[in-house]
């Protein structure tokens, strides 16, 4: 094994050692969240128009603020920290992917001595911060997605009680658990200082784009444009979210296989390639320094992507 095999094996260990050692709990992430949230609410940021509300930041650093926010793609990026619920800036996510291109880039030059390999092992590296971002959002929208029929269901019978919407939705908002419980916590915070019912239920939308979130946002304000009994509307859009949840969880079985062989035919190339590199190093050279074989890597690449993406849309099927 290589010397810089061998580091890079050990820089990940350690790696994964003080990130297991250093991860902090579910009370002091809230904590951190809530004093993020005040030191915000703080800082107030001068504009032209002289506004009141809460300005959202891309950077602790002034000029790195206003230069991230004259840049294409960082509002976007700002959203997905958002839909993530990570604590990180739009700066620290750009940094870092700049970070893990260079040292990408550095070990596969190193590796293969190849400027196509080290250019494409710089561009994945680089996309490592957004993807772990990618995992965070889905797990945290897959979590609220899950908890959102019985946070419903609490709802109507708050309502049915005889509270108000508010109140019912601050209720709610102590009964479930996170990550669902502070979303509608910042809903019923940003009501009590002054906000419409309509934009805290789109910023919510905003944080948690699915659809059976689109359906309890557009079922609220239905009904406070036109009226009705708000408990029944609720419990029928509980219902309705619930059999969704049981016709993906049969879709899930169903297509299971098929994700399966995804999975298995999509890692098989890179995972024989480096099982090949380490019994007989070198070997890669055959191919690698060849045009021929160049051209052939790339072809592969290229098929790879089409199938994983042909595979993808196979077993996409919309509930």
């Amino acid at each position: 094994m290589s010397l810089s095999l061998m580091f890079l094996l050990v820089l990940i260990v350690c790696f994964g050692v003080v990130l297991l050692l250093t991860r902090s709990t579910e009370t002091e992430r809230a904590v951190r969240r809530r004093m993020a949230v005040l030191s915000q609410e703080a800082v107030k940021k001068p504009t032209a128009e002289g506004t009141i509300l809460k300005q959202e930041f891309l950077s602790p650093t002034p000029w790195v603020d206003d230069l991230l926010a004259s840049l294409p793609g960082t509002s976007a990026m700002l959203n997905l920290v958002k839909q993530a619920g990570a604590e990180w800036w739009v700066s620290s996510v750009i940094l870092a992917s700049l970070g893990c291109a260079v040292a990408g880039g550095l070990l596969a030059q190193l590796r293969f001595d190849s400027a196509a390999f080290s250019v494409i092992a710089a561009i994945a590296a680089g996309f490592l911060p957004t993807a772990y971002l990618f995992i965070l959002r889905y797990r945290k929208l897959q979590a609220c997605e899950t908890l959102l029929p019985q946070a419903i269901e609490l709802m109507a019978g708050a309502l049915r009680a005889g509270h108000a919407l508010n109140s019912a939705i601050e209720m709610v908002s102590h009964d479930i658990p996170d990550p669902l419980a502070s979303e509608l916590r910042m809903v019923y915070e940003e009501q009590s200082l002054g906000l419409p019912l309509r934009d805290a239920l789109m910023n919510l939308l905003g944080r948690i784009p699915r659809d059976d979130m689109r359906f309890l946002t557009t079922a609220l304000l239905l009904q406070k444009e036109t009226g009705g009994n708000l408990v029944q509307i609720l419990e029928t859009t509980a219902r309705v979210m619930k059999e969704r949840i049981r016709v993906r969880g049969q879709i899930w079985v169903h297509t299971a296989q098929a994700r399966v062989t995804a999975w298995v035919v999509g890692a098989m190339p890179f995972v024989v390639f480096v099982l090949m590199n380490l019994t007989s190093p070198g070997y890669e050279r055959l191919m690698l320094d060849d045009a021929t074989g160049r051209t052939a890597v790339y072809v592969g690449l290229f098929m790879w992507a089409a199938g994983v993406l042909m595979i993808r849309k196979l077993i996409a099927i919309k509930v």
